[in-house]
């Protein structure tokens, strides 16, 4: 018997990968967000942006939200062969923003790179 049935005590049905993939995830991603909304509501937030290239070479740009103490991950955009120009970071930030309607944003924070100085 694998370690983890006994671990769990006999007669628990663990989720199996797919559910753990879909519905189950899903669920999760649902809550967090929820979470999030009812934690951030009423407050003036900071979007944060960072480009990076993963270990496979490709290009990431990653949202994070800022208030106060609080920080919450939003999404990362893997951008394939897009430049990560003025205009595709201005249209990026906009579609991320009103994705998450229920954010108040004050402010914007970028690298410090020329297409990201430009688009501010």
């Amino acid at each position: 018997m694998p370690f983890y049935k006994d671990a769990t005590g006999r007669g628990i049905e663990l989720p199996s990968a797919y559910q753990l993939a879909n519905a189950l995830l899903d669920s999760a991603f649902v809550k967090s967000i929820q979470a999030m909304e009812a934690d951030l509501t009423g407050e003036v937030v900071t979007v944060v942006t960072d480009g990076w290239t993963d270990i496979n070479g490709l290009a990431v740009v990653n949202y994070v939200v800022a208030a106060g103490m609080k920080t919450y991950f939003l999404e990362s955009v893997y951008t394939d062969s897009q430049s990560h120009d003025t205009e595709f970071l201005v249209r990026d930030a906009r579609r991320v923003i009103s994705k998450y309607k229920f954010l108040n944003v004050g402010a914007i924070v970028t690298e410090n790179t020329a297409a990201n100085k430009a688009m501010l």
